[in-house]
């Protein structure tokens, strides 16, 4: 009696590591599932990478979001020699910036012309009626570029 006492104990105490272990793990991993950010060259009219999504982009995102000084007085979207940047968030992140922007955004489209000097960009979000707004942002594109490791 006492040898199945014991053998129980065992079992329990082996379920509860797993289940402690795989609850630990799975917060870790849910990070590493996120779905990448892709890279799609406008001259080469290609995806050209795709790279791994973190909770640093995440914020990284997040903070370019806080940095929106308006509405784009011009863009030309089909202009070739940019970086379009599909960078999903994971959770939607909401966003009020006035009569600029208003809602929840699932995803950032950062947009860099590849012969600027990086120094701003535009940002196309997409608004709950998936209408496309254009958002100019302050932000160093460069800086943004290497945070995220695409290197041309």
């Amino acid at each position: 009696m006492n040898n199945n006492r014991n053998k129980s104990v065992i079992v329990l105490f082996f379920i509860m590591t797993t289940l402690c272990f795989s609850k630990a793990h799975g917060a870790t991993s849910s990070a590493f599932m996120m779905p990448p950010i892709e890279i799609f060259d406008t001259t080469q009219e290609k995806v050209v990478a795709k790279l791994q999504n973190s909770p640093d982009i995440q914020l990284e995102v997040k903070d370019m979001l806080g940095r929106i000084v308006g509405r784009s007085p011009q863009a030309n979207l089909e202009a070739k020699n940019q970086l379009m940047i599909r960078v999903p968030l994971e959770p939607s992140v909401y966003v009020q910036k006035g009569s600029t922007f208003t809602g929840y955004i699932s995803e950032v489209i950062v947009i860099i012309n590849k012969s600027s000097s990086h120094s701003s960009s535009n940002i196309l979000l997409f608004n709950e009626e998936n209408q496309p707004v254009l958002i100019e942002c302050s932000f160093h594109a460069g800086s943004f570029l290497g945070k995220i490791g695409y290197q041309e």
